[in-house]
């Protein structure tokens, strides 16, 4: 996820009440000056935690 992969998240879930579609220029400004790296980590680390969940022994928290 960056904020390009967020923007065009948003562009669909415009009308569903997420947020109002008249602050989609604010927050536009807002996630393109925020370092979003750290997200990347998210979806590595939660299929570490399914795939070893079977066995915990395996489980090791980074």
């Amino acid at each position: 996820m960056n904020a390009n992969g967020l923007l065009r998240r948003m562009s669909f879930y415009t009308d569903v009440g997420y947020f109002d579609p008249l602050e989609v220029d604010a927050i536009r400004l807002k996630v393109s000056d925020v370092d979003l790296q750290a997200v990347s980590s998210i979806i590595p680390r939660f299929m570490h935690v399914c795939t070893h969940a079977a066995n915990p022994s395996l489980l090791v928290v980074q």
